[in-house]
C-alpha cells in the first residue's frame, strides 16, 4: 500500500491544501495582531480619557 503523501490525494494535500492552509493561517494572525493592538489603543485611550475626568 502507498503512503500518503505518494497518492494523488496526498500530493494535492501537500502542494495545495497545506500552503493554502499555511497562508490563511498567516492572514487570520495578521488579523488578529491588529485586532490586539486596536484593543489595546482603545483601552489606553479609555484609560487616559477616565483619569482627566476624575481628576477634575
Amino acid at each position: 500500500m502507498s503512503e500518503f503523501h505518494e497518492t494523488r490525494m496526498g500530493r494535492v494535500f501537500h502542494e495545495v491544501t497545506l500552503p493554502k492552509l499555511i497562508e490563511q493561517l498567516a492572514r487570520l494572525n495578521e488579523s488578529v495582531e491588529r485586532l490586539a493592538k486596536a484593543i489595546e489603543a482603545d483601552a489606553a485611550r479609555a484609560e487616559r480619557d477616565h483619569e482627566g475626568n476624575t481628576s477634575r
